[in-house]
């Protein structure tokens, strides 16, 4: 049985190797820890994650483990590929994650990153869709989940109008044709006063191209 040398309690991960074989271990309890402890430090070693990148997926992909595990797996993969520059399949792995390991509120290069990916892949397929093609064909060029992508998307905009940011809020709806969308943010603005509503229409008309 493979066995993982622990690291003193504050002391930086130096290696993932440990950590790297307890994935091949048939206990799913050692698999378990194997991820944790490779989510925690897979920003700094992600060069020595990316190996195991085909185990990774393959882990987030098997329907018989447990779904935490799953999406453990997925969220480690999903930050190998950010720091390898593949934003598709870094956003593809972090909607498999789910929400727990996708967090809008935390302003870091990765959710940033992830976020403009989203909203560039959902505003072409929404045009796509306009011209003939389904929202799902458009997404599923760019092998992502229709529904968790809109998810995705309409999650930003509630949170956007929740910190008041409706002008941002507007000019997504906006580029991807979300007309409901387009009203709830404008009566939820309007429900501000009416500088709030003036504020948005100005925002939006001055950041659209």
């Amino acid at each position: 049985m493979a066995t993982a040398t622990m690291a003193p309690m504050g002391v930086p991960t130096a290696t993932a190797s440990g950590f790297l074989a307890l994935l091949e271990e048939s206990d799913i309890t050692l698999r378990q820890h194997a991820l944790k402890k490779l989510l925690a430090c897979v920003d700094t070693l992600w060069h020595e994650v990316a190996e195991a990148l085909p185990s990774l997926e393959a882990l987030a992909e098997d329907t018989e483990l447990p779904l935490e595990m799953r999406q453990t797996a997925a969220a480690v993969a999903s930050r190998v590929f950010f720091h390898l520059e593949e934003p598709t399949q870094a956003l593809r792995l972090a909607l498999e994650a789910g929400e727990a390991h996708f967090d809008l509120d935390r302003s870091t290069p990765y959710v940033e990153r992830l976020i403009k990916a989203a909203l560039d892949v959902y505003i072409q397929a929404r045009k796509e869709e306009e011209e003939g093609a389904s929202t799902d064909e458009a997404a599923a060029g760019a092998e992502l989940n229709t529904d968790q992508l809109k998810g995705l998307v309409y999650r930003m905009l509630e949170n956007c109008c929740i910190t008041g940011k409706y002008g941002h809020a507007l000019g997504i709806a906006l580029e991807s044709r979300e007309t409901d969308k387009v009203r709830d943010i404008l009566a939820s603005a309007k429900s501000k006063g009416d500088d709030a509503l003036t504020d948005t229409l100005r925002y939006a008309l001055d950041t659209l191209p």
